[in-house]
């Protein structure tokens, strides 16, 4: 009986953690998309930093979404995006953790549409080494 409130309890995690992205940031997600792990400073106010680790099954279309890999930038992470990698790593220490030195990466930044400062920014990076993409979210 355990292992069937397990399942749909997981389930409903995985489907969250993507839902609050699209929601939070107007992007678009693709369904299917596979929530490895999820980290947040608790907060009052929704501030500080957050990590999601996501896996995209291959029978999933990323096409038309914030995570298509080929509409991705092929350069390495400037200076504040890897600020921020080291920031959240370190405050919310994930066991999945990117190698921001990898030259195996593809990134997008994505931007508030509702009010863009300086502070407030998510950046999805695709490590095409262990086909997993990282989501960091500056909230401060």
């Amino acid at each position: 009986m355990v292992a069937l409130a397990v399942g749909p309890m997981q389930e409903f995690w995985r489907n969250r953690t993507a839902t609050e992205l699209a929601h939070n940031w107007g992007v678009t997600v693709p369904t299917g998309l596979v929530a490895v792990e999820s980290h947040s400073e608790p907060s009052f106010q929704g501030d500080g930093y957050r990590i999601k680790v996501f896996r995209a099954p291959a029978a999933i279309a990323l096409d038309g979404t914030v995570f298509e890999v080929a509409q991705m930038a092929d350069v390495p992470l400037t200076d504040r995006e890897r600020d921020l990698v080291a920031r959240a790593t370190e405050t919310l220490q994930p066991a999945t953790r990117l190698d921001p030195s990898s030259h195996a990466l593809k990134k997008r930044l994505v931007h508030k549409t509702d009010h863009w400062t300086d502070h407030e920014f998510m950046l999805i990076v695709f490590d095409a080494g262990t086909e997993l993409f990282h989501v960091f979210e500056s909230h401060l």
